[in-house]
């Protein structure tokens, strides 16, 4: 995804990915609410929220056709 691209650009490549995928780039941004910064705070809450996030991050960034782990 380049840099800038859209919301909507952004979804539809989400909408690509398997489910699990999807449900880490949710969290991901519920637990925005609670910590702006991707500092340590937020990785302690996505650690807590969503243990298995770093397999899925890295599913999530491969090209399509590549199985999320989960």
């Amino acid at each position: 995804m380049r840099p800038g691209a859209s919301t909507a650009q952004r979804e539809v490549v989400r909408a690509k990915k398997p489910e699990v995928c999807l449900e880490r780039a949710g969290v991901h941004e519920l637990v925005h609410l609670l910590e702006r910064h991707h500092n340590k705070r937020f990785t302690r809450l996505m650690d807590k929220h969503l243990p298995h996030w770093r397999a899925t991050m890295i599913a999530t960034n491969k090209p399509q056709g590549k199985p999320c782990p989960y």
